[in-house]
């Protein structure tokens, strides 16, 4: 028999006889229903059939591939959420470090400014100390000038020292200057 079917070979089909066996009137029965199926179009029920199988084959492929591509999706998302928390994360960290050492060093920074004020204040307050020794001095050896003067000016002078003149304040020496002590010790 020929490996070729088509309806008028499946009508025309012829079995050897055997004892034991189907019923011979029941086989071609059978067979008859195939080919008016097939005339029928039953062909291309079993072609659609066909298409309908590989077509559900091919959804379920559709369907494994988008479960897997959600899967993979869910995955990519729930790492990526991870990361950038992470991300977050690390940058609260560093801010949170960089604002302390920026409040660390504004701290040392005022700190420093405090300790030089202060020291300023205390080298401000010893010169005004000192100048205000320096002005009493002045005022004092300025009191003192001035009642030497008044003294000169005062007492009678004649013709020249030891003539019944009162001689000047000190020892009457005189220094390089041509000045008395007490007169250098008014222009020191």
């Amino acid at each position: 028999m020929e490996n070729h079917y088509d309806i008028e070979s499946i009508r025309k089909a012829t079995f050897r006889e055997a004892r034991r066996g189907w019923d011979r009137r029941e086989v071609e029965n059978f067979l008859d229903g195939i080919a008016e199926w097939l005339e029928g179009g039953g062909s291309d029920e079993v072609a659609s059939h066909a298409v309908q199988k590989k077509l559900e084959r091919a959804g379920q492929t559709t369907a494994r591939i988008l479960s897997t591509a959600e899967q993979e999706a869910e995955t990519l998302r729930v790492e990526a959420q991870e990361e950038a928390r992470r991300t977050v994360e690390d940058a609260r960290t560093d801010a949170a470090k960089t604002t302390e050492t920026a409040r660390a060093k504004a701290k040392r920074t005022i700190e420093e400014g405090e300790r030089r004020r202060n020291a300023i204040e205390t080298v401000i307050q010893d010169l005004v100390a000192r100048r205000d020794a320096v002005i009493a001095e002045i005022d004092r050896l300025a009191g003192d000038l001035r009642a030497a003067t008044d003294s000169y000016r005062t007492a009678p002078f004649e013709d020249g020292p030891g003539k019944g003149a009162a001689a000047p304040a000190g020892d009457g020496k005189r220094s390089r200057t041509g000045r008395s002590p007490a007169e250098d010790q008014v222009k020191a």
